[in-house]
């Protein structure tokens, strides 16, 4: 071993950069050193062999055996550059090309236009009449027009292929190309099947690799194409295999090697080269695939590129294959046939979109590892070619991102690094480098599973819809958003972001209402309470929403979820059937509180025949809290209100022991007015069980903080409780008013430390 040699020229992006390394890695571990190891250094690739730098460039010109790649279902199999050469370099690739050529089976890619003809008449034959059968007729009788009026012989014209018409008879070069059309649709297509069948078949396993990278055969009828080469080894008008010859052949079999090395230097090492040349290159290096702003001009049409640069990503794509298609082949879900491979969704960068999903192709996820290994142990990897979570292999991209946060992909991996394979520039594809995601544990990561449920149903629903709502869109993609950028970075607050988002999902879905068509077949929920200790950020905010969306049923008055969503009050995991006790209403996030907190008062009056305010919660929040919501100033009501409707979807479980954060010191003394007024939304104090007042609400509400400190003083002495003799503020403070009957729906946890401030002591003269 040489210690390692650095191939600035091989990085992680772009995708050609990567499949670059995974090139130089595979031949010079089948074809020089089989004990060849390789890593990722940073961004550049790092080959540890016998091979020093020049022994590596020298390897490349003088020994490197060239892939045969060729695609008979495309019928481009030979240049003669390559088929008459007397290389022994290209002995296995001569052998291959003759072996396409000897099968009877498969189409010419240049026919002549007289077996053109004769293909579309016999197709015609073998139809019923009908329409179809009229139209393939027809363009042999338009072919025929034309032939007569150019006055070419038509027998000349039929020896023809249809590039020779083009120089000969341009005249008749468009009735040519339909026959060409016909033919493709006819007899090309119709044996595309039988095509790869046959090369996997016939072809040596260095081809079916390479078959394998190209296109899948699923079943006997059905050809998946993995993305990275277009669909089936085309990309628009670059026809990846005739490619790959002529620039391979340019390389090694013209007598130039001084220019080959140059190339080459630059394609290992970034050298810098003069020999570049105008060529299309296609969606894996974005950046000399031509267009605006993707060159020194404001757009560039001829890019000048590297031929080994492109010779090498092709190799990297066999590589990349590696038999997966082997092994996956009918098993395979769609794009799943390639290595890491999975449906695309758009978070993760700022220019996201929905409608980057419906443009992109695939993702392809690429990995990266900082520990030496063998190609044979990366070949085991990109065979398996897949990532799981949850118990089955991932299919987008946020489950990937999840399963990265779960070490689901932990076998020696540090990171993916993230393409997508998305339309730009018209219909042309380019993959497109997103972002690196880190392979590491992110603690909290498990509560992720308990969401999938909810997202395969949230997604199942949105099939229902004809024309997807913008606002359910909006709600969706801030879960998938949230969720990839907790698995990115971890932390609680990104987990609590997380919960934010499937709040606000709530939220939409309890603003719907019951007439609206489709309809979720029941309600979000199943989140357990572990979610509270894994996503406790320490804020006023998370503690305030827990202790609110914690409020249990009483009687025949449901759970708080029942005020804020269409629920039944008796079963919140079912929608429900008659009416609802829905009552977050008002401008604000106080009078939503209020509003809510006057419905279970009025139940409480109605269904269960009076008794206290059913405020009995899992969990509370201490005074001081409180006191920090009533001052205002340090509480973000918007993400308050989102987290009360995401904390209704956890099952609260009795007796749960809840490990919330401690309340932050905030400086803020507890009101005294709080403190009087509390007694009577608390059910029992000192075993006295004391009913509320419903005034007290309407006079905060009206600014009357002193009248309805006056009338909580009085229902306290009526009680047997005795509060101290104190005056309070009588002039209208709205403001104040609105937050202190808000304040009275949060469960508190210790009445008695309030009963301090405004009540004697128990054996104290009431005198």
């Amino acid at each position: 071993m040489s210690g390692g040699v650095t191939l600035a020229g091989c990085t992680v992006e772009p995708m050609a950069g990567y499949l670059k390394a995974l090139a130089v890695f595979r031949l010079v571990a089948e074809q020089a050193d089989s004990s060849a190891r390789g890593s990722w250094r940073g961004n550049a690739f790092c080959l540890d062999s016998c091979l020093d730098e020049a022994g590596l460039v020298e390897f490349f010109l003088d020994e490197y055996t060239p892939t045969p790649i060729v695609a008979p279902w495309n019928g481009s199999n030979s240049l003669d550059a390559i088929a008459t050469s007397s290389s022994i370099r290209f002995a296995e690739y001569r052998r291959t090309i003759q072996e396409v050529a000897s099968w009877s089976d498969v189409p010419d890619g240049e026919m002549t236009v007289g077996a053109m003809v004769a293909a579309i008449e016999i197709t015609a034959s073998a139809l019923r009449p009908g329409k179809k059968r009229t139209d393939l007729l027809k363009l042999v009788a338009d072919f025929d027009g034309a032939a007569a009026a150019s006055g070419v012989d038509r027998n000349a014209l039929l020896q023809l292929t249809a590039t020779q018409i083009e120089t000969t008879a341009r005249s008749t070069l468009r009735f040519v190309k339909k026959l060409v059309t016909a033919v493709k649709k006819t007899q090309r297509a119709a044996g595309k099947e039988e095509t790869v069948r046959t090369s996997r078949n016939r072809l040596p396993d260095a081809v079916v690799d390479w078959i394998d990278s190209a296109v899948v055969l699923r079943s006997a009828t059905e050809l998946s194409y993995p993305p990275i080469l277009g669909t089936g080894g085309n990309e628009g008008r670059l026809d990846y295999t005739s490619s790959f010859m002529e620039r391979v052949s340019s390389l090694l079999l013209k007598d130039d090697r001084a220019v080959s090395e140059s190339l080459i230097r630059n394609a290992l090492f970034g050298c810098a080269t003069n020999e570049l040349s105008v060529a299309s290159f296609g969606q894996l290096d974005p950046g000399r695939a031509g267009g605006y702003n993707l060159g020194p001009g404001i757009e560039t049409k001829n890019f000048p590129t590297n031929p080994w640069d492109f010779v090498l990503a092709m190799e990297g794509a066999v590589a990349w294959a590696s038999g997966a298609g082997r092994r996956q082949a009918a098993n395979s879900r769609g794009v799943m046939a390639s290595p890491f491979t999975v449906r695309s969704r758009a978070v993760g960068y700022g220019s996201a979109e929905d409608k980057d999903q419906e443009a992109s192709r695939a993702e392809v996820w690429m990995p990266i590892w900082a520990r030496p290994c063998s190609f044979e142990e990366l070949r085991t990897l990109l065979r398996e070619g897949r990532a799981e979570w949850s118990g089955k292999p991932v299919g987008d991209a946020v489950e990937f991102a999840e399963a990265a946060a779960s070490l689901g992909t932990d076998r020696g991996i540090d990171a993916f690094q993230r393409f997508s394979l998305i339309k730009r520039r018209g219909d042309s594809y380019l993959a497109l480098p997103l972002d690196r995601v880190p392979v590491r544990q992110r603690q909290g990561a498990d509560c992720l599973e308990e969401v999938d449920d909810l997202l395969s149903r949230l997604d199942y629903f949105a099939s229902r819809f004809k024309s997807i709502p913008a606002q359910f869109s909006s709600c969706r993609r801030q879960i998938d958003a949230a969720i990839y950028d907790f698995a990115l970075r971890g932390g609680k607050p990104r987990l609590l972001n997380v919960l934010i988002a499937l709040g606000q999902m709530e939220r939409y879905l309890a603003g719907r209402g019951r007439q609206a068509d489709p309809q979720l077949d029941r309600p979000l929920s199943g989140l357990t309470v572990h979610w509270i200790e894994a996503a406790d950020d320490g804020s006023i905010e998370f503690r305030i929403a827990a202790a609110i969306a914690s409020i249990r049923a009483s009687g025949n008055v449901g759970p708080v979820r029942a005020n804020l969503s269409p629920v039944s009050p008796g079963d919140p995991n079912s929608w429900t059937q008659g009416s609802d006790q829905v009552a977050w209403e008002g401008p604000n996030l106080p009078a939503r509180m209020i509003s809510l907190l006057k419905r279970r008062m009025t139940d409480a009056e109605r269904l269960n025949g009076g008794g206290p305010v059913p405020l009995r919660a899992e969990f509370a929040v201490s005074p001081e809290d409180i006191a920090a919501f009533i001052e205002g100033g340090s509480v973000d009501e918007s993400r308050l209100e989102a987290l009360i409707f995401a904390c209704t979807l956890i099952d609260w479980k009795p007796d749960s022991t809840l490990p919330i954060g401690r309340p932050t010191e905030t400086g803020t003394p507890i009101p005294r007015s709080y403190a009087l007024l509390k007694h009577l939304f608390q059910g029992n104090v000192r075993g006295r069980e004391i009913k509320p007042e419903p005034s007290i609400l309407s006079q905060l509400v009206a600014g009357r903080v002193g009248s309805a400190c006056e009338t909580a003083q009085r229902r306290l002495r009526i009680s047997d409780l005795h509060p101290v003799m104190a005056s309070f503020p009588m002039e209208p403070r709205q403001t104040v008013g609105l937050r202190l009957a808000a304040s009275l729906l949060i469960p508190v946890n210790s009445i008695e430390s309030l009963s301090q401030l405004v009540l004697r002591k128990q054996n104290e003269d009431a005198t």
